[in-house]
Parts: structure tokens; sequence; C-alpha cells
């Protein structure tokens, strides 16, 4: 009796927890102007990122973070699209960051 009722009480509290694993991610920081934003968030969701923040002054400041190998393929696809103008900061590459799982 008391153990199924805490069974069925735990299975019900875990379909609503969302998941996380540890992952390698890189966190960066990226300058560019305000004609390339729309592009670059685009960019940013397609390839596996999110953006942390984003600031908008003379141009447009963004903090995104990427699974670790997710990175190279955006960088890659950011220098293309910049025309090599746009160069990433790296601000930290950290070996477990909680990311949710989908």
């Amino acid at each position: 009796g008391l153990v199924k009722a805490y069974g069925d009480a735990v299975r019900e509290v875990l379909k609503l927890v969302r998941r996380a694993v540890k992952i390698p991610t890189v966190t960066a920081g990226l300058e560019m102007p305000y004609p390339l934003y729309a592009q670059i968030e685009r960019l940013v969701g397609i390839s596996g990122g999110e953006i942390l923040e984003s600031q908008f002054l003379a141009d447009v400041s963004l903090i995104v973070r990427f699974k670790e190998e997710n990175w190279q393929p955006f960088v890659q696809q950011l220098q293309e699209l910049s025309s090599g103008k746009i160069e990433p900061l790296i601000l930290e590459r950290n070996p477990e960051t909680i990311f949710p799982v989908d």
C-alpha cells in the first residue's frame, strides 16, 4: 500500500521535472553591427547554441553558450556569414555545465 503510493508519487514528480546532463560547453562573447544581428541570432539557434545575454548599444553584444561539439562548426559559419569580421571571444570552457535534456 504505502510503497505503491510512494512509487506512484515519485513517478508523477519525475514526469514534471526537467532532466539535465553535465556536458562540456563554451561560453563566448560576440560583438556585431545591427544589420547582422538577426542572421547571427538565427545562426546561434540552428547551431544548437543559446543566447545568455544581449546588449544593444552602438553595436550588438551577445553572450552565447554552446555544447563544445557545436562550437567549431558555429565559428566556421560565423566567419563565413561575417566575411571574417566577427571574432568570438571565449569567456569560459566548462567541462561540466548542467544542460537541459529535451
